[in-house]
């Protein structure tokens, strides 16, 4: 009897977490804040930003925040 409790409960986990994956939606094109910040590349969790007046290009990742790209050298990826 445990072993079909147990059986029953693992696949409703993987039912569960199979389903929960679904398509993000993309966010690239027409997506500006304030004119000032326009998406470049991306989707709802993770996406590049470009500053249209600077040309200074930033990551914005949902639980992180936003972080300035960076040349391999250290300096400001730009335009």
């Amino acid at each position: 009897m445990k072993k079909n409790i147990s059986g029953i409960l693992l696949v409703l986990i993987i039912l569960a977490t199979l389903s929960a994956c679904g398509a993000v939606p993309q966010t690239t094109g027409e997506t500006q804040i304030n004119g000032v910040l326009e998406c470049i590349n991306g989707n709802d969790i993770c996406s590049e930003w470009r500053d249209t007046e600077t040309g200074v290009h930033y990551f914005f990742c949902y639980a992180g925040g936003l972080e300035v790209r960076l040349n391999a050298d250290g300096t400001l990826y730009t335009d």
